[in-house]
């Protein structure tokens, strides 16, 4: 049997779905064995436009408060600064997976090591999200326009490669071959290849 409880914060626009193999005291639980009540849960959504009222779900108006019930694996998704020194001392979960960018201020960090609670950084767990916000960043500060930067790379590359073909073979390449080796990727082809 699996557990399912609802909370929907109207500001900020956020759903979280949390399964459970128990039920808490804290919840009145969605009991089900298999994903079909989570059909019910968007079709009651699509009808009435939210999720409050849901006959078998709780729904929780602040939504700082659903990041305290007990859980093993905490996941702050959206928001920046969510568990801080006001509430670290609340977290019930074991593992934080910070999948937002920063969602633990510093001072929360350091409530929730001395209660040994582990956090996965949103550096690692992230990592994709931040590396590309990380170009992005860089790209609006030199006002270089996109694949641009990719393409210095790969040029690049291409006159190494050049260099060494030519000292193998102990003579320059061809015009166009050379060229053609030479040519980074335009903003066409990197939108086309991928």
């Amino acid at each position: 049997m699996r557990y399912v409880y609802l909370i929907k914060n109207i500001d900020e626009g956020v759903y979280k779905i949390g399964l459970s193999k128990e039920p808490t005291k804290r919840i009145k639980s969605l009991q089900t064995g298999s994903s079909g009540e989570l059909v019910l849960v968007y079709q009651y959504k699509s009808e009435h436009g939210k999720l409050e009222g849901f006959a078998t779900g709780r729904y929780i108006k602040n939504g700082k408060e659903a990041l305290e019930l007990p859980c093993d694996i905490l996941i702050p998704a959206a928001l920046e600064g969510v568990i801080s020194k006001e509430n670290a001392h609340r977290i019930q979960a074991r593992v934080i997976a910070e999948a937002a960018n920063g969602p633990v201020t510093f001072d929360g960090d350091k409530i929730l090591r001395k209660k040994g609670i582990f956090i996965i950084p949103d550096a690692y767990l992230n990592a994709g999200g931040v590396t590309v916000s990380y170009f992005e960043w860089l790209k609006n500060l030199s006002h270089v326009r996109f694949g641009r930067m990719d393409r210095r790379f790969v040029e690049a590359q291409g006159a190494k490669i050049v260099r060494l073909i030519e000292s193998g073979i102990d003579k320059p390449l061809d015009p166009q071959a050379k060229a053609d080796l030479l040519k980074g990727p335009d903003e066409l082809t990197l939108v086309r290849s991928g």
